[in-house]
């Protein structure tokens, strides 16, 4: 998506009066102040535990409340051990199968 198109999408995901759903790469993890996040569900860890914890920063701004989903496979099991070293709240894994 061009960034033309992105900032029209941003715009109406910003003014929408109901809850929505917000479907997005990590161009959104940094730089853009979206009010009133809930929740931010990752489908795909990052390499990097800093930009998981700049996706998680999307929610629980400005002093609020927020969650974080993470879905992750076997073979990122280990990666629960990255992140809970780096990151500065308390993880919670749940083995789905």
């Amino acid at each position: 998506m061009d960034s033309k198109k992105r900032e029209i999408v941003f715009t109406a995901f910003n003014s929408a009066s109901a809850r929505s759903v917000l479907l997005c790469t990590d161009v959104a993890a940094r730089g853009l102040d979206i009010p009133d996040v809930d929740w931010v569900v990752q489908f795909d860890a990052p390499q990097d535990p800093k930009a998981f914890a700049h996706r998680c920063g999307r929610t629980a701004r400005q002093g609020k409340c927020g969650a974080a989903l993470a879905f992750l496979t076997k073979e990122e099991d280990a990666y629960l051990g990255v992140l809970s070293s780096f990151l500065p709240f308390g993880i919670t894994s749940t083995h789905l199968i």
